[in-house]
């Protein structure tokens, strides 16, 4: 089950990061991976790099999955967990988009790579 702390410190089944930077990879990484909406206590929180999955590869698609990572990142820079966001998508395979977070935040940098499958009928990369 995924929970926030008081601290705004998102864990799944209770567990504790060990380090602030892995408190932070791990942020994150779920609010990538969760759908938008999914979470009945916070319906804002997640992404909609899901839908991605069923969308047709085309040159366009990289400033898409770009615009979805910095929305769902949001809330982190909002509650001031981020100072910066910088995301860098590119096709890593005819089927696969990789998208390249680096994050400055007041414990550290880091960089999160997130990789997404995509039907790819137009023949990019």
């Amino acid at each position: 089950m995924i929970h926030f702390r008081e601290d705004g410190t998102l864990v799944l089944d209770g567990s504790v990061p060990s380090t602030p930077l892995i408190a932070l990879q791990d942020n994150i990484l779920l609010s990538l991976a969760t759908p938008l909406g999914s979470l009945f206590q916070r319906p804002e929180f997640g992404s909609e790099l899901y839908l991605l999955r069923r969308a047709k590869a085309s040159s366009a698609l990289p400033e898409r999955a770009e615009n979805m990572v910095r929305t769902a990142l949001q809330w982190m820079i909002d509650s001031g967990r981020l100072d910066s966001v910088d995301v860098t998508p590119q096709w890593l395979a005819r089927d696969c988009l990789g998208i390249y977070t680096a994050v400055t935040s007041s414990v550290g940098s880091i960089n999160v790579p997130y990789w997404i499958p995509v039907p790819n009928s137009e023949g990019i990369v």
